[in-house]
């Protein structure tokens, strides 16, 4: 498999505090690498130093061949970086339709006009029923943004990750706050996407990391303690103390 992105030695420190440490990751196409720990080990801000919104004070960054370090979140999405974050980020007031188009039409470089040439209105719909069905949305385009589920204001945010046909996606706690059903259809779509991208996913959701993660990766405040399969992490004695010991015994 093709490593997609790579980060070697990265670091950042906020005030003194170390939250990201020397990490080293690896994210290869089709396959899903889960990053675990509990709360403050530095997860959320390794997704922003690989997505590009916080700067790492050292180490190096690759998308592909080229070198990402010091390139801002727009630029890697260019390179097929796509992101949902732990926190929301839609337009309320829109439907499901119009905040899956301003994405397409945000990958595309271009903003949709009633009066535009058929064939790109024609083009940009096709892409946003598309991305409606990969997530589950299809009956839901109408709907107003503010009006869905927490869990699918989820899906409508990984939706519009896709709109740029990424070859990575990076996914901040997407089972967060979603019920029994949704998380099993979160476990679908995960499993879809897989063949087609490298996917990293910070999850404390465990049910959902060890159906669909390849290699885990466990952080404790800022450093990662160990890496390995799920079952060599469900093993791990130090994983076990560090965090998996606090989502019950069925994952050891």
């Amino acid at each position: 498999m093709s490593v997609e992105l790579e980060a070697r030695g990265i670091s950042r420190s906020f005030g003194g505090i170390h939250a990201v440490a020397d990490i080293d990751l690896c994210l290869e196409k089709g396959k899903i690498h889960a990053v675990i720990g509990p709360n403050g080990a530095g997860k959320t801000t390794l997704v922003g130093l690989l997505a590009g919104s916080l700067k790492a004070d050292k180490g190096e960054i690759r998308l592909g061949q080229r070198k990402a370090t010091l390139l801002p979140v727009h630029e890697r999405v260019k390179l097929g970086l796509g992101i949902t974050f732990q926190i929301t980020s839609l337009f309320g007031d829109l439907s499901v339709f119009e905040n899956i188009a301003i994405a397409v039409q945000g990958y595309q470089g271009h903003s949709f006009r009633f009066w535009g040439p058929a064939n790109r209105k024609s083009a940009l719909i096709k892409r946003v029923h598309e991305l409606a069905h990969d997530v589950g949305l299809d009956h839901e385009l109408d709907a107003q943004a503010e009006a869905l589920s927490h869990g699918k204001h989820r899906l409508l945010e990984i939706a519009m990750a896709l709109a740029g046909f990424p070859s990575i996606l990076l996914l901040d706690e997407p089972a967060a706050g979603l019920g029994v059903e949704e998380t099993q259809n979160l476990i679908a779509i995960l499993n879809r996407l897989k063949p087609d991208a490298a996917l990293l996913l910070v999850e404390h959701d465990m049910d959902v990391v060890f159906s669909v993660a390849d290699a885990v990766t466990v952080m404790v405040d800022g450093a990662v303690i160990a890496t390995g399969s799920p079952d060599d992490i469900r093993n791990n004695q130090r994983a076990q103390q560090a965090y998996l010991g606090e989502s019950g015994p069925e994952y050891a």
